[in-house]
Parts: C-alpha cells; structure tokens; sequence
C-alpha cells in the first residue's frame, strides 16, 4: 500500500513563533537535499536541522518522523515540477513542430537544471525498492513519462504521410537521460569534457542540441 504524503502539522499554543510556513520551507528544502546527496538512510534530522539553520526540536514539532518529512518534502517539491511540466504540454498543443520541439528542448533541460537533486532521490529510491519507491513511480515517474509522451504524440501527427512515427516508448526515456544526465552527473560532465554545467550558456547550448536532435527526427 502507498503511503500518503504527511501534511505538516497544525500550530499548537504556546509554541514559538517559529511555527511558521517560511520555517517549514527550509526544513523541507534542506531534507530534499541531503536526501538527493545522502540517500533516505544517510540522512539524519541532525543533518537537515543543521542544513535548514533550525534547532533539531523544531524539525520534531512539525514532522512526527523522517519518513513524514521525506514525504511531505517529496510531495512539495515534485508538485512544483509536474505542474509545469503539464502547463508545457498544453502550451505544446497547436503550435508549430519547430516550436514544439524548441519549447521541448529548452523547457527539459531548464527541469533537469533547477530539478536535478531530485533525479537523484528517483534513483536512489529505485535501487531499494519500497513504498517510497511506489509513491515516486506513481506521483512522478508516470505521470511525467505520460506527459512527455503526449508530447511526443503531438509531433508524430504533424510529421509527413508515409513517414513512420517515433516510439515514444523509446525516445522519452533516451530524451530524459540525455537531458538530465550533465546536471545530476556535474562532477564526471566537468572532468570529462571540462564543461560546467552551472551557467546558462550550457543550458542554451545543450538544449540547441537536444532539439536538432528532434528535427532530424520529425522534420527532415
């Protein structure tokens, strides 16, 4: 059975001030990125209180364990990214397939730029296989998997009669991996190719890559 992401509980008088949303937002924030480094098991409340500069106490009022901390993180922080991954694919319906194809290239790899630590939580979840693992195949995986392939399905339709349309079965994953791989892996990007990844002339560049790529698929 998935569990449900926790919600952060209620304020309770006599509690200090602190109990407050921007509070949560740190705490959240810095539990995704020692989970993203460290794994679920590496992570200690410790570390995120230190992290989100919060006394470890103050993590405990909010949040009855790590578990409902990681879920609650999980939740905040993929909620972000679907939503505009779905305002994307709606953006994509009607326009034409060079701008379809740009807006797919830029807009993936700006998600797999500002996104990258959670690439990282899917992975490491992946390999241990759970309910945490279950939650993320189910709140982000498909649902982002989906989203790409109807986009994918919208390029298909305008391509030439007598062309064969592109497996999206086949191009999504290979398309997510190519436009995430620098930004999860920067160390081994840098040391290989001497290219650093953390400035927005390797964005612009890679996403000019990734979409003639595209072209060569449905347009030429």
């Amino acid at each position: 059975m998935i569990k449900k992401p926790a919600k952060p509980k209620k304020t309770r008088r006599g509690h200090p001030s602190a109990d407050t949303p921007p509070a949560i937002d740190k705490i959240r924030s810095a539990a995704v990125q020692l989970f993203s480094r460290q794994g679920y098991e590496g992570t200690s409340i410790a570390e995120i209180a230190a992290l989100a500069g919060v006394a470890k106490p103050l993590i405990h009022y909010h949040f009855s364990s790590k578990e409902e901390l990681w879920y609650s993180a999980i939740d905040e922080a993929f909620g972000a990214m679907m939503k505009e991954l779905e305002t994307m694919r709606a953006a994509a319906i009607g326009l034409p397939p060079e701008q379809v194809i740009n807006m797919l290239a830029l807009s993936s790899v700006q998600f797999a730029c500002r996104f990258h630590y959670l690439v990282s939580i899917v992975d490491d979840e992946a390999r241990s296989a759970g309910p945490r693992s279950d939650y993320l195949l189910r709140i982000f995986q498909i649902p982002s998997l989906s989203a790409a392939s109807a986009i994918i399905d919208i390029l298909n339709s305008t391509m030439r009669k007598g062309r064969a349309p592109v497996p999206a079965e086949h191009l999504v994953p290979a398309f997510m991996g190519a436009a995430s791989f620098p930004f999860v892996n920067q160390q081994a990007t840098k040391s290989a190719f001497g290219s650093d990844v953390r400035n927005d002339d390797y964005a612009r560049r890679h996403a000019e890559f990734l979409a003639s790529l595209l072209r060569s698929m449905f347009m030429e």
